[in-house]
């Protein structure tokens, strides 16, 4: 089973330490940091241009945060826009429903009185035609004002040529 140790190699110029996996067969660096001294100067100098790398990474995240915010409200108004157009069709579509129902119904409404008069108007001509065999029909079938068994009737004593 392999075991992982710290190794620090210590030296007037450069220091080094070393995380080092020893196993049975050999041993193995797996990272290695190397120290130097630095004066005062040198340390400042890093650490001001480490300081001046993440200013700028930092105005970077700042700009693109703005950006996005920006994106952010314009998609927001889009969105409002689009649920107010949404809500307008929606009720546009449920008026102009409704207008055709009401149209379809008035539609329903004058054809079916105006298949009433064209019945009443058919009753009314059967109602003063006579057919000719009327003459030799049962006389309780004229009571019965020429229904349909007595016209069978007549119709059966006088066969069709």
């Amino acid at each position: 089973m392999p075991r992982f140790q710290p190794v620090l190699v210590v030296h007037p110029q450069e220091s080094v330490l070393k995380i080092v996996e020893t196993n049975d067969f050999k041993q193995l660096a797996h990272i290695t940091l190397a120290f130097k001294p630095g004066n005062d100067f040198t340390v400042k100098q890093f650490l001001a241009f480490r300081l001046g790398e993440v200013k700028d990474d930092c105005q970077k995240l700042q700009g693109q945060l703005s950006n996005s915010k920006s994106e952010c409200s314009e998609f927001q108004q889009q969105l409002g826009s689009c649920q107010q157009q949404l809500a307008d069709l929606q009720e546009r579509h449920s008026r102009q429903t409704l207008e055709l129902e009401v149209q379809l119904r008035e539609q329903a409404a004058a054809a079916q009185q105006d298949k009433l008069q064209q019945v009443a108007a058919v009753k009314a001509q059967l109602g003063r035609w006579v057919p000719p065999f009327v003459k030799h029909v049962e006389p309780n079938c004229i009571q019965q004002q020429y229904t349909s068994h007595c016209l069978v009737s007549a119709c059966h004593e006088y066969p069709l040529l």
